[in-house]
């Protein structure tokens, strides 16, 4: 899924890992695209909500505090990998 989250950021050119940017995809706000691509950029607001919900139910299972260092650590696993291509991309 977060390759996929990737792959949508890249197409739509939204650098999702500045925060700000992130909030307003989970706006639904669609001038945060650098690309327009309405289908990319409703299937990306898809996805990030999926995978909050995701989280949610991580941290229901596990524990708010377990489920803060497993997300943390895919985040920060994910940003090493693609962090950069991310940036440079968009």
């Amino acid at each position: 899924m977060d390759l996929e989250i990737a792959n949508l950021a890249l197409l739509c050119r939204v650098r999702l890992l500045e925060l700000p940017e992130l909030k307003r995809v989970l706006d639904n706000d669609a001038s945060v695209c650098g690309h327009a691509d309405a289908a990319a950029f409703a299937k990306l607001c898809g996805l990030v909500f999926l995978h909050y919900d995701l989280e949610q139910r991580l941290a229901d299972g596990l524990g708010a505090e377990r489920a803060q260092a497993v997300i943390a650590q895919v985040h920060q696993h994910l940003t090493a990998r693609l962090g950069g291509r991310l940036q440079e991309l968009c």
